[in-house]
Formats: structure tokens, sequence, C-alpha cells
């Protein structure tokens, strides 16, 4: 959590919608227009529903311990 992902052809916003949701930053770029606009919208639903970082740090954990 906290770190920052770079998604130089982002499209529809799939990276930066999971990347937020998992706690980390985003940074989208695509040039055609449709895209973006998809991927806005995207980022307003995922944000509207996000977990606490305690859910995201758990989650890991979780993870990680079970690897």
């Amino acid at each position: 959590p906290g770190d920052t992902v770079l998604d130089i052809f982002s499209g529809t916003g799939t990276t930066s919608s999971v990347a937020v949701q998992l706690g980390r930053n985003a940074i989208g770029y695509d040039t055609d227009t449709k895209s973006h606009e998809f991927a806005a919208k995207r980022l307003r639903m995922v944000e509207k529903n996000l977990p606490t970082k305690k859910d995201i740090t758990d989650f890991e954990n979780d993870y990680l311990s079970a690897a």
C-alpha cells in the first residue's frame, strides 16, 4: 500500500482500478477519449467501494503467509 502504479496504455482502466483497490496510487495515460471516459467512470465507481487500509493489509498478510 502507498506505492504508485504507472500504466502508460491504460485503456479502460483495469490496472488503475485494481491498484486503487489494493491501496496503491495509480497514474494512467491513454490517447483514446472513449477509453479515458470509461476509465474515469470505472474509477469513480471503485472509489465508492474501497476497502479500508486494514482490510488491504490483512488480505496481503494472509496471502503472503499462505504462499
